[in-house]
């Protein structure tokens, strides 16, 4: 694979490659040694071009029969696969994404792109009860342009995420990147322009800060959606309600794993918690970044985890051997070995240091840390592990819900009473209660999810994120008769 990337690839898709003539960005791989280049952001002026674009576009999308979108988001799907090797190719580049990985997630998707289209035929309004002469009714409308931004850790999927569900729903989508890994959403624009979906319908914007600053506060935006930090995610929200207009945010999480004492295959648990916390190296809002074990247990518990991190070794993102490949850039990366030297320093112990001589490829670190220290709080969305004790299980949900975030949990018991309380008593959007290791639930995508807290707040996957991408309209037909 070439060192050189094409300049055009990152230039927005406006109906057409557009070339930018906003701020200009520098942009480097972390998984090809001397891919640097710059590009220019979209401007607000074309910001607002697009915006116009995708309302008109819209306008067209709504007015056609269901099965007639339908159609063309299946043939969207159908590009999308086929163009897979390409779609992984971009995001391993773009963001360190081991090669095997990022082919894997183009196909996924393709999957929820397909998911949200059969659903198009399977969500219906209501008849309300009413006097003979009136017909009252309930119809889910589109809100119309969704602008939305996504992070760099997942691409593709995070784009899908976005506007699959948005377009199923009859909106258009204004979608703007991150600017460390723009160039499958980009490309994906493309694709849908090329299954016959209407010019403008999907737009994909290049740029950083200004040009999220110029979507999120266009006028001609009905709804906005995002995913990424909760930093970023405060200021989304607050762009919204400057507008009273609705938005979904699914931001941070420092998300806890609680086990219980009456886990007897600690081994096979921690393998379990390895890959629940380190898939995509750690770069992953749900990732579940601490964990939360009973004080007589912690020195079997901690040997364990570091036997099962000793296992997973990163490598370089286009090896098709790779797992676990680099941090998406050398900033990021810093950040990861600085949070480490400053838990070791607040008097953390360290059951494994997992950082080497090149910083973007980080193995798995493991602190046992206190309560209050910053690495058992904070979100840092990397392959750190931070360990806290409790001697009463009360103790030990109040160390799972310290940080005040809400995203994702898992609880570890064999109870099934103690299993039922304490799912009542973690707070996150999706908790995961394991008796035992090696079993996954099998739902795919159909499990609605709404985080809670700092991280976040409107629903998405299942069937249910299509109400959050639309509005009810009530209509009564009065004084008719039969």
């Amino acid at each position: 694979m070439t060192n050189t990337i094409a300049a055009e690839e990152f230039q927005s898709y406006i109906g057409g490659r557009t070339a930018g003539d906003g701020a200009v960005i520098a942009w480097d791989s972390p998984a090809l040694s001397g891919a640097a280049t710059s590009f220019a952001s979209a401007s607000v002026a074309q910001v607002d071009q697009a915006v116009r674009l995708a309302h008109g576009a819209q306008m067209q999308w709504a007015d056609m029969p269901p099965l007639v979108r339908q159609h063309f988001l299946y043939e969207f799907a159908k590009k999308i696969e086929g163009d897979a090797e390409t779609l992984g190719r971009m995001d391993c580049t773009d963001m360190g994404k081991p090669i095997s990985v990022a082919i894997q997630e183009a196909h996924v998707t393709a999957f929820i792109l397909r998911y949200y289209a059969g659903a198009i035929d399977k969500v219906a309004g209501q008849v309300i009860p009413s006097v003979r002469e009136a017909l009252t009714v309930s119809y889910p409308r589109p809100y119309g342009v969704v602008g939305a931004m996504i992070s760099w850790n997942y691409p593709a999927i995070n784009a899908a995420m976005k506007f699959a569900p948005a377009l199923a729903a009859g909106n258009a989508i204004v979608l703007k990147p991150s600017d460390q890994a723009p160039r499958s959403a980009i490309r994906l624009a493309a694709l849908a322009e090329e299954a016959g979906l209407p010019r403008g319908l999907y737009v994909a914007l290049a740029g950083g800060a200004e040009t999220g600053r110029a979507l999120c506060s266009h006028a001609g935006v009905d709804m906005l959606a995002f995913t990424g930090s909760t930093r970023v995610g405060r200021e989304v929200a607050q762009m919204a309600a400057a507008q009273v207009i609705p938005a979904i945010i699914e931001a941070g999480g420092k998300n806890p794993i609680l086990v219980c004492d009456d886990i007897t295959d600690i081994e096979g648990m921690a393998r379990d918690v390895i890959a629940e916390a380190f898939a995509n190296s750690g770069q992953l809002c749900s990732a579940r970044s601490k964990i939360v074990v009973p004080k007589a247990m912690v020195g079997r518990i901690g040997e364990a985890l570091a036997a099962a991190a000793a296992a997973t070794l990163p490598g370089a993102a286009l090896e098709a051997a790779t797992t676990h490949g680099p941090l998406s850039s050398l900033t990021h990366a810093n950040r990861i070995t600085n949070a480490v030297d400053r838990a070791m320093q607040a008097g953390g112990q360290v059951l494994r240091d997992g950082r080497g001589k090149d910083p973007l490829l980080q193995g798995i670190s493991l602190i046992a840390a206190g309560a209050e220290a910053e690495i058992f709080r904070e979100e840092y969305f990397g392959p750190v592990l931070a360990m806290g004790t409790y001697d009463w299980i009360e103790d030990g949900v109040a160390l799972a819900n310290a940080g005040g975030y809400g995203l994702a949990a898992t609880i570890w018991t064999g109870d099934i009473g103690r299993a039922n309380a304490l799912s009542r008593q973690v707070v996150a959007g999706h908790i995961k209660v394991k008796s035992q290791p090696g079993i996954d639930a099998g739902t795919g995508m159909a499990l609605p999810i709404e985080p809670a807290g700092k991280s976040g707040y409107g629903t998405e996957w299942g069937v249910a994120a299509l109400q959050s991408y639309t509005r009810r309209q009530a209509v009564e037909f009065q004084g008719f008769r039969l």
